[in-house]
């Protein structure tokens, strides 16, 4: 089983379109998602950026998208999450919703 939060930066252009109201460029979206990673290590919040900057319903929650199992994220997410111990900051990942920020937490 994994846990994780995370921070969502969508993108224009990005799928789906209707879903989303993302106001930054593909770049621009990373550039964010680079300085909220930089910020998290740095010993800024994670929730607390979460709360403020993330796109996705979790954002409510601090970006914690609670426990699930290997497979029911996309694979681009769970790569990013297995690169990394509970505790830590994964490297940026791209998937179908954007640009995310992700901590492991088990």
């Amino acid at each position: 089983m994994l846990h994780a939060r995370h921070i969502l930066i969508p993108f224009k252009g990005w799928w789906p379109p209707d879903r989303r109201r993302a106001t930054l460029t593909k770049e621009e979206a990373y550039g964010t998602a680079v300085e909220l990673r930089r910020r998290v290590l740095s010993g800024e919040s994670f929730t607390d950026l979460a709360r403020v900057h993330s796109a996705c319903p979790s954002a409510e929650e601090g970006g914690d998208l609670g426990v699930f199992l290997p497979g029911d994220m996309e694979p681009a997410f769970e790569e990013a999450l297995r690169r990394v111990q509970p505790g830590e900051i994964a490297p940026i990942a791209r998937t179908e919703h954007g640009w995310h920020v992700i901590q492991r937490l088990a």
